[in-house]
């Protein structure tokens, strides 16, 4: 019988209630639980007293027999469409897709959590076992679910984790953001993995934007475009050159001229910004869902595996590098500001490296003009080409913040926030315009003037 509850919803009261008595009487938590300090399990199973007796031991033991004997199931209507979405896309059994309800409510409910945590440390094996005795599947079967040739090895959205030690913290899930994502009626794949994978914006740019490469983006086009016809694995590209160059918005102009759609990898996972380990998992997630349509992946920041400074975390990258460089299924663009870090035999590996270079100034007035929308007149347009930091973001940015603003001098308004962004960075500011000398007129002759005091 349903009944308002504080800890859960209504619509997964009983399915709640039973997995929780399950994790103390089928899967080893009855010991802990008889000595339980967790006052939101005790309240949640209507214990009042700090320690269970033994009558009321035997009060849920029929309880659970109760609910066994019934028809129970999870009664979330988001969860479950966003759950049917999974197991269409990512071709989810039975098995993986209750394994992932689970997760999602463990994740998402303390209660079901700190039940789940009287089942004390847990290896591997030994979570995989809890896993089944909690909802009832063949140990085969979850044990199945995580091999690595499995969906959630693939798609990296779940993993037993061999350094967890509780139930919650062993089964490891790709972010938090995405348990609370399957939360919220999502209308397609795209929404339910937002936190990890996400389309990229249009961009206002072409390649021809970039004439300073011109060579480069011949052999570009024609590579990725024949590669995909092919379907070809392991084709990675290389964008190398300092900040502002506009290597992002290459990117998107590349997959708008080869009719792509292109995805970046997160850098915030809705939380706050993504750990190199995290964006891997990402990544991971991208070969496996991307890879049936004609799609293009941006991995931008990659310093996070590239560069890092940390020798158990580059060999780590290393590693997930020369054996994603060889196998990936989706054609993928990697992006990096520092290329010197960079292991020689990582450079080597990927099928083009382009240094994308610092614009001329024409090419950059150009840019700046159309990223501006009319905002600002020709004569600014030329000024802030001279600064090679004002980059296709920073001018698009500015022209949000002015098209909002109710000024008549949009030029000056517009330099002051370039100029202040560009100081946030730590570049050169925009150069002020010098004043204009005061010149006297022709006609006047310092020889007639007739003064009582030095005027020098």
């Amino acid at each position: 019988m349903k009944k308002e509850n504080f800890f859960v919803d209504n619509e997964i009261y009983e399915l709640a209630t039973l997995w929780v008595l399950r994790a103390i009487f089928y899967a080893g938590g009855e010991k802990e639980f008889l000595r339980c300090r967790s006052d939101d399990v005790l309240e949640f199973l209507d214990i009042c007293t700090s320690e269970p007796k033994e009558e009321d031991i035997e009060a849920l033991k029929n309880r659970l027999w109760l609910l066994e004997k019934s028809k129970i199931s999870c009664e979330l209507k988001e969860l479950e469409h966003n759950l049917n979405l999974l197991q269409e896309n990512l071709g989810l059994n039975e098995t993986e897709k209750e394994i992932l309800r689970f997760a999602a409510i463990m994740y998402n409910y303390e209660v079901v959590s700190n039940a789940c945590d009287m089942l004390g440390e847990l290896n591997t094996r030994q979570a995989i076992k809890a896993i089944s005795k909690i909802l009832k599947l063949k140990f085969s079967d979850v044990q199945n679910a995580f091999r690595k040739d499995g969906v959630f090895a693939k798609t990296s959205i779940l993993k037993i984790d061999s350094y967890g030690r509780s139930l919650r913290s062993k089964t490891d899930v790709i972010n938090n953001s995405f348990m609370g994502d399957l939360f919220v009626e999502c209308k397609s794949i795209d929404e339910i993995f937002e936190s990890a994978i996400k389309p990229c914006s249009k961009t206002n740019l072409t390649t021809k934007n970039y004439p300073h490469i011109k060579e480069d983006v011949k052999i570009l086009l024609s590579f990725l475009k024949n590669a995909i016809r092919k379907k070809q694995k392991g084709v990675n590209v290389l964008l190398y050159g300092s900040a502002g160059t506009g290597k992002t918005e290459f990117s998107k102009a590349v997959a708008s001229e080869l009719n792509l759609k292109l995805y970046e990898v997160a850098y915030d996972d809705g939380d706050g910004y993504a750990n190199e380990y995290q964006r891997i998992r990402s990544y991971c997630l991208a070969q496996s869902v991307l890879s049936a349509g004609s799609n293009l992946l941006m991995y931008d920041e990659a310093e996070d595996i590239f560069n890092t400074k940390n020798d158990e975390k580059r060999q780590y990258g290393k590693a997930f590098i020369n054996r994603s460089l060889e196998t990936n299924e989706v054609p993928t663009i990697w992006i990096t500001n520092n290329i010197l870090d960079m292991d020689e035999a990582v450079v080597r590996r990927f099928n083009l490296a382009i240094e994308i270079g610092i614009p001329t100034e024409d090419v950059r007035a150009k840019i700046i003009k159309k990223y501006s929308e009319n905002l600002i007149d020709s004569k600014l347009v030329k000024k802030l080409a001279k600064n090679r930091f004002v980059a296709p973001a920073v001018v698009s940015n500015a022209s949000l913040v002015v098209s909002n603003l109710n000024t008549k001098d949009k030029n000056k308004a517009f330099e002051r926030v370039i100029s202040n962004t560009l100081k946030a960075q730590g570049y050169d500011e925009i150069e002020k315009d010098e004043k204009p000398s005061v010149d006297l007129p022709s006609s006047y002759d310092p020889n007639f003037v007739n003064s009582d005091c030095d005027l020098t």
